[in-house]
């Protein structure tokens, strides 16, 4: 992985190189009932926001959930997953859910994280731990919607689907710890977990809509994650700017958007340009504690974390 190492040293401007209806689990914005308190402001909750800077968004809530993650639109945007927690990432198990973009239909499908839709929509990837060795690698596993034919499919974490839903990218190895691993590697097998090749070292892959490159996060010791792009034919690797976690892919393929650095000190969305090194952009400033990005295949709306203000009467 010296190709990765070596980059790192060159200038940013010269470098060529993302069950069953669970009841009354949550509420929509505008949903809630009568005489019943103020939601309590929670700083994971799902936004699902407009592309159009005049359209109107809403906010999916899961009221015995403190903590929500990963949110990722099914192909036709109809329906989003995410993992939830019921007393936050650190002190529970976590849990794959589904629901209706407007938030309704809320389901729980298994125990699991970080869920990815097939390119057909009919099922989806997630990983699931050992709770009493929380540093052995991950299993990823792929479910139908219905909840019905889970499979393990082969160890590894951050799995996603390539275009034609034919293989899997995923990261594994890497040092303990939490979040962007050093020394992880990107691999790609067949869809059923077989016949996996190293990439280049990385960790939180995300497959182009064409197919043809995977974004990735590279973390060093002492020096901030970076997005990768990598050209999966030529094996050429793009720096495009400082990130963190798993770089989701615009539909047009021309940027990605993930978590990065915002204004002086802070963290908020950008969204870099794929290809030629560019500025970065900030995502919907105006939602505090947003993070992890991801569009609808049709670019029109954007599904992250945010915090929900409280509800005023």
């Amino acid at each position: 992985m010296w190709l990765i190492r070596c980059l790192l040293g060159v200038p940013f401007a010269l470098i060529s190189l993302s069950g069953a209806p669970a009841l009354d689990a949550g509420k929509v914005d505008g949903t809630q009932d009568p005489g019943e308190p103020d939601l309590v402001i929670t700083p994971h909750t799902i936004r699902v926001q407009p592309m159009d800077p005049d359209g109107t968004g809403h906010w999916i809530t899961m009221r015995d959930y403190s903590e929500l993650g990963s949110p990722c639109p099914s192909p036709d945007g109809r329906w989003i997953a995410f993992d939830a927690y019921k007393s936050g990432y650190n002190n529970s198990r976590s849990e794959c859910w589904v629901a209706r973009r407007d938030g309704t239909d809320l389901r729980k499908l298994t125990n699991g994280a970080t869920p990815r839709w097939s390119p057909g929509g009919d099922r989806l990837l997630f990983i699931r731990g050992e709770e009493n060795d929380p540093g052995k690698e991950p299993d990823i596993y792929v479910i139908k919607v219905d909840g019905t034919e889970e499979r393990k499919l082969c160890p590894g974490r951050w799995p996603d689907w390539s275009p034609d839903g034919k293989r899997i990218a995923f990261s594994r190895g890497g040092l303990p710890g939490g979040g962007v691993k050093i020394g992880a590697s990107v691999y790609v097998s067949d869809a059923e977990g077989t016949g996996s090749r190293e990439v280049v070292e990385g960790d939180c892959p995300s497959w182009s809509p064409d197919g043809k490159r995977i974004a990735s996060c590279f973390r060093e010791e002492g020096r901030p994650p970076l997005i990768m792009i990598i050209d999966l034919e030529t094996k050429e690797a793009r720096k495009v700017g400082i990130g963190w976690f798993r770089a989701n892919w615009m539909p047009d393929g021309g940027s990605v958007v993930a978590n990065g650095p915002v204004g002086l000190g802070g963290r908020g969305m950008v969204k870099l340009p794929s290809g030629e090194a560019g500025r970065p952009g900030q995502l919907f400033s105006q939602f505090d504690g947003s993070s992890s990005p991801c569009p609808t295949a049709d670019g029109e709306f954007m599904v992250f974390i945010a915090r929900r203000p409280r509800k005023v009467r």
